[in-house]
């Protein structure tokens, strides 16, 4: 399940390079350079921040939906916490907007990785 789920956090950073720029009123002029820096900061709150969380919301409940609100919850968490961290109050709304589509972006490719045929393999004894 860890492969997986680095594996899922490894492919949303470039997914959500290439998303997020939208949610910025000037993406028009610095779309490159916007998905630079919001992926340069996100990539440390999804692998200690994302990946542990996911983690146990996956232990916790195997309903889809449940873990899709929890996963949207804990990115809107974090990225309060990211604005509160770099004191951005006139632009909390965006860092929170970014937090969640960044979970829920890890989400969809988690879900997807998680329903091809080689992760559904059966573990007989470690191996895989």
């Amino acid at each position: 399940m860890l492969n997986r789920k680095l594996e899922a956090a490894v492919l949303t950073l470039p997914i959500g390079y290439f998303i997020v720029p939208f949610f910025f009123p000037d993406w028009l002029q610095s779309y490159f350079i916007i998905g630079a820096i919001v992926t340069m900061y996100a990539a440390p709150y999804l692998f200690f921040m994302g990946l542990p969380v996911s983690w146990w919301i996956q232990k916790r409940t195997n309903h889809i939906l449940i873990a899709l609100g929890l996963h949207g919850m804990a990115g809107a968490i974090g990225g309060a916490l990211a604005g509160w961290i770099f004191n951005e109050v006139p632009n909390s709304l965006l860092f929170i907007v970014i937090g969640l589509v960044y979970s829920l972006i890890y989400f969809g490719v988690d879900w997807l990785l998680g329903s091809t045929r080689f992760y559904k393999r059966e573990v007989n004894g470690g191996n895989v």
